[in-house]
């Protein structure tokens, strides 16, 4: 690792099970709108039903399990 890479802070990345992604940060999040938001800490909806979008709101949790039927990591 660089100089410059060890410098920098690691940003986590957890996928959830049959939920959203989650970034712990620094991360800076731009919509396809044009609008910049910088958070710490932010959960990206993947079931597609969030009304918060592309932030997760908890819609994931009363889906029926076919959102998720094919996901397959690594």
């Amino acid at each position: 690792m660089g100089d410059n890479e060890s410098k920098q802070s690691i940003v986590e990345v957890k996928i959830i099970e049959k939920g959203p992604v989650v970034i712990h940060g620094p991360v800076k999040v731009t919509t396809p709108d044009g609008m910049v938001v910088v958070r710490d800490m932010c959960a990206i909806c993947r079931c597609g039903n969030s009304k918060n979008q592309p932030y997760c709101d908890g819609s994931h949790l009363t889906q029926s399990k076919h959102v998720y039927e094919h996901e397959e990591f690594f």
